[in-house]
């Protein structure tokens, strides 16, 4: 549906601002919930961006925040895949460290890469 990606792609647009303070006034909660709504609209990226907020906007809430960059690198969002990989490679974020996985979502973020070229 037209209207449905239109939708999507506005509420990502005002996430992004209010998360910025982008014309508006930052507001992470704000930025957050229609990040959320894009993401249950089926936006994979939207589930990513609420991932870094957490991590990044809200680190007492770590798991949350690797839960939805988990959920978004499943779903095929290279720079959530990347990011794993990072967390994985180094120890990051409340990721145990783990070779294996690293190079696992290194190798689906440089396959997805791959398929844009």
């Amino acid at each position: 549906m037209k209207d449905r990606s239109i939708s999507i792609i506005e509420l990502i647009n005002e996430a992004a601002c209010y998360g910025a303070g982008d014309g508006v006034r930052k507001n992470i909660k704000k930025s957050r919930s229609l990040y959320e709504k894009a993401a249950e609209h089926g936006s994979v990226r939207a589930r990513y961006e609420i991932g870094m907020s957490y991590l990044f906007d809200n680190p007492k809430d770590l798991a949350v925040g690797i839960g939805y960059l988990r959920q978004a690198a499943k779903k095929g969002e290279p720079e959530a895949q990347k990011f794993l990989a990072d967390c994985y490679a180094n120890g990051r974020y409340g990721v145990r460290r783990n070779k294996r996985f690293a190079a696992l979502w290194n190798e689906k973020a440089e396959e997805k890469r791959r398929g844009q070229l």
